[in-house]
């Protein structure tokens, strides 16, 4: 199984905490699976496709990590909130490759 979860992600408004600017593809960022809780982060890579994402919009997304084991942790709590010098944004799994083992 590829370190890879399916989720719906939100990004925050600017003015509400958001980015400043759209999310683009390839940019990764520190996740978490706590709100508040900063440690134990991983390395999210979101996959926004070719129209960057911009803040205040929601889109279903891939996300990659380097490790099986932050989509373990991920998907114990079923949300990702992605840090870039505070929360930027939070993502609910939807889909993830554990389930067509099932």
């Amino acid at each position: 199984m590829k370190p890879e979860l399916i989720a719906d992600l939100y990004l925050y408004p600017t003015e509400e905490g958001g980015p400043k600017v759209p999310m683009a593809d390839g940019i990764g960022c520190p996740s978490y699976s706590r709100k508040g809780n900063r440690e134990n982060g991983w390395t999210c890579f979101p996959k926004v496709g070719d129209v960057p994402l911009a803040p205040g919009q929601r889109r279903r997304v891939m996300l990659s990590f380097f490790s099986a084991e932050a989509v373990e942790e991920m998907r114990r709590t079923g949300t990702i909130y992605l840090w870039n010098s505070r929360y930027i944004g939070e993502a609910t799994i939807v889909f993830d490759g554990a389930t067509l083992t099932r």
